[in-house]
């Protein structure tokens, strides 16, 4: 196994093990991030890990930039961040939605 497919299957795991620490089990719930594009594509990405590299890669600098803002608002005194909120409700059907905000801050610092 060459490199490449190396970090690929490492950059796998660390998003399946973060997702799930994060997002918890994406095929029991249909998140904000499904709303607006294709339903068909929606419900396929519930059966499905097939992610390239490129994308993995594009998910991990995401939380690097998530990282480097929460310490910039650290450093200028808000500290009262809050990440990984979780908002839930079920439509009236009983259709479970949630609604993962990564930074909250709620009041003054």
């Amino acid at each position: 196994m060459g490199l490449a497919e190396i970090v690929e299957q490492g950059m796998k795991k660390v998003n399946s093990q973060r997702t799930q620490e994060t997002l918890g089990d994406r095929t029991e719930y249909i998140g904000a991030s499904d709303m607006g594009q294709c339903p068909r594509k929606a419900v396929l990405d519930r059966f499905t890990d097939e992610v390239d590299l490129a994308t993995l890669i594009n998910f991990e600098r995401g939380h690097m930039a998530e990282d480097m803002l929460e310490r910039a608002l650290q450093a200028e005194g808000y500290s009262s961040i809050e990440r990984g909120v979780e908002v839930r409700d079920e439509t009236p059907a009983g259709t479970p939605l949630r609604i993962h905000l990564d930074f909250c801050h709620r009041g003054p610092n």
